[in-house]
C-alpha cells in the first residue's frame, strides 16, 4: 500500500503543488514528474478533473476510460483507480477540483436545474466524462491565473468560476444526464462504516481521511463509528492492521518493512513499538522464527 496516492491529501502534504484550499473544495494544476506517470490512485472525495494538455488512461473497476486534452470527467468519491499518463509530444497538464458534497447541495440550492429521476435498476456510474465547450473552456482558462496567483488571489471568485463551469454542463447536451450523476453522488451521502472500513484498513488513511470518504464529518464520523464498533476508529484501525500484519510476518515471505507498508502503516518504528505492545514479541523475531536459517 506505500504506492498509493490519496487525493487531495498527497497534494496538501507536497508543497510544490500550488494548492488553493476552501471550504468545501480546493483545486490544483497538476503537472506529475517522470515517476508518477503510473499511479494507483484513491479519491477521498468526488474529483473534477479537466485534462489541459496531453492524454491518459484511467483504469476503473467498470472499464477503462481514454481521455485526452479537451475533456473533462468528473470521478466518485472513494473509487480506486489506475492513473496512466502517456508520454508524448504534449506533457500532461490538467486541473482537478476536488469537490466536498456540500458545494454540490450549494450548487442545486442557488440554481434553478431539472432534474430527472436515474432509471431504477441501473448501476450507478463512478466516472462520467465531458466534452469541453469552447465556452466551457473559456470558462477554464480564465480559472488557470488563480493558480499562479495565489498570494493575491479571491478565493470566493474562484467558487462562483467552478459554478460557472458547472453550469455549462449543466446547459450542455449532457446537462440531464449530468444532474442526474451528481444528484446521485448526494444520494449516497453516508456509506455504511462496516464495509467501508472492512474493505479500507490496510490502506494509509487517516481517520479524518476515513470521515471524509464516509461523507461524514469528523466529528460524526468518531460518533458513529464508536456507536457501530464500540471504540475509538484508530483503536480499531491499529488492531485490525497489527492482526493482518502477524498473519503476514507468519505464512509469507514478506520482510518487515514490506508488511508495514502493506498493512497501512507508515512509520517502521512505530509499527514495531505497537506490535511488540500489542504481542509480547517483535515483528523480526517473528520472520526469524519463520526462517531460522537467515
Amino acid at each position: 500500500m506505500s504506492n498509493i496516492t490519496i487525493v487531495p491529501r498527497s497534494f496538501k502534504e507536497q508543497p510544490t503543488y500550488n494548492l488553493i484550499e476552501l471550504d468545501d473544495f480546493s483545486g490544483v494544476i497538476f503537472r506529475p514528474r517522470k515517476e508518477l506517470r503510473k499511479q494507483e490512485v484513491y479519491a477521498t472525495c468526488h474529483l473534477f478533473v479537466v485534462v489541459l494538455s496531453g492524454e491518459k488512461v484511467v483504469h476503473t473497476p467498470e472499464g477503462d476510460f481514454h481521455i485526452r486534452s479537451g475533456n473533462a470527467f468528473l470521478v466518485r468519491r472513494g473509487l480506486h483507480m489506475f492513473s496512466e499518463v502517456f508520454a508524448g509530444e504534449h506533457q500532461y497538464e490538467s486541473l482537478i477540483f476536488f469537490i466536498d458534497d456540500r458545494l454540490l447541495a450549494d450548487f442545486f440550492r442557488t440554481n434553478t436545474l431539472t432534474i430527472s429521476s436515474p432509471a431504477s435498476g441501473v448501476q450507478p456510474k463512478n466516472i462520467f466524462q465531458i466534452p469541453v465547450s469552447p465556452l466551457m473552456r473559456a470558462s477554464i482558462d480564465a480559472t488557470l491565473p488563480f493558480f499562479s496567483n495565489k498570494a493575491t488571489v479571491s478565493k470566493e471568485l474562484l467558487k462562483v468560476k467552478l459554478t460557472e463551469i458547472l453550469l455549462h454542463i449543466a446547459q450542455s447536451k449532457q446537462g440531464t444526464e449530468f444532474l442526474s450523476f451528481v444528484k446521485e453522488l448526494q444520494s449516497h451521502h453516508k456509506k455504511d462504516l462496516l464495509p467501508l472500513m472492512e474493505e479500507n484498513f490496510a490502506k494509509s488513511f487517516s481517520v479524518k481521511n476515513f470521515a471524509e470518504l464516509s461523507g461524514r464529518s469528523l466529528t460524526t464520523f468518531k460518533k458513529d463509528f464508536r456507536n457501530t464498533f464500540q471504540q475509538s476508529p484508530q483503536k480499531w484501525i491499529n488492531e485490525k492492521r497489527l492482526e493482518r500484519a502477524r498473519f503476514l510476518l507468519t505464512h509469507t515471505d514478506l520482510n518487515v518493512t514490506d508488511v508495514c507498508f502493506e498493512v497501512g502503516f507508515e512509520n517502521l518504528s512505530y509499527f514495531g513499538q505497537l506490535f511488540k505492545k500489542r504481542f509480547g514479541t517483535s515483528p523480526k523475531k517473528i520472520t526469524t522464527a519463520r526462517n531460522p536459517q537467515k
